[in-house]
């Protein structure tokens, strides 16, 4: 330690010649990221790893815009460092700082979600109607079905295979209850057989399927070294 504090620049540029330091992912990871993306696009995407996510949540249209709410978070703070809520133009999304979902005004009651912004838009882009039939396929832990249920369709069902995580599914809905939360259809649904299940035909089917999860790398900073 005490030969690193007084050669930290050279000991640092040595350790960076090589890639896993560099960019802080193992050599398995970084190759397929470069194989995938070309190595400039890689390295941008690792280095975005390599930061915090920011807070996002989502405000229930039917509860008012995310400007307003946003405007009431910062009134909540007003002294405070917590104040720094800001929307996001033409979304439904608010950006604030880290804190207690719980203490969140309207959280109890579904006024606010925490969901990144990229989950959000896929909801937005199945544009959804008024009179509309929804499958949420793989919903848990059920933030987009929560999302679905705002643009009021006429049928909302929520399938996932895994027992423990339609139990989440249900939870999110509890919250929900206000606007109709309890109103989703839940079902647990092995989706391979999914023409006998359902046979007849929905207006818009939403697909989250399961996949790597190496988006959660921000949040979750170690799983690329343990898993």
């Amino acid at each position: 330690m005490r030969r690193f504090l007084r050669d930290q620049a050279n000991l640092t540029a040595k350790a960076n010649e090589q890639p896993q330091a560099r960019h802080n992912f193992p050599a398995w990871w970084i190759d397929l990221l470069e194989t995938a993306y070309g190595e400039p696009v890689a390295a941008q995407i690792m280095q975005v790893a390599q930061t915090p996510p920011p807070f996002t949540l989502r405000v229930n249209r039917r509860a008012g815009s995310a400007a307003e709410y946003a405007d009431a978070l910062n009134s909540q703070y007003s002294d405070s460092e917590m104040a720094h809520a800001k929307a996001i133009a033409g979304t439904q999304a608010v950006q604030a700082k880290a804190q207690d979902v719980h203490s969140l005004p309207g959280f109890a009651d579904g006024d606010v979600s925490v969901q990144d912004l990229a989950a959000q838009l896929a909801s937005e882009l199945l544009d959804v109607h008024v009179g509309h039939e929804v499958l949420d396929a793989c919903a848990a832990p059920g933030g987009k079905t929560t999302h679905l249920l705002e643009f009021e369709p006429k049928r909302l069902v929520a399938a996932d295979f895994d027992v423990k995580r339609i139990t989440r599914v249900k939870q999110n809905l509890e919250r929900y209850r206000p606007w109709g939360g309890l109103a989703v259809e839940v079902q647990r649904v092995d989706l391979k057989g999914y023409g006998k299940v359902y046979p007849n035909r929905f207006d818009r089917i939403l697909l989250d399927a399961p996949c790597s999860a190496s988006g959660v790398v921000r949040r979750h900073p170690d799983i690329r070294w343990l898993r």
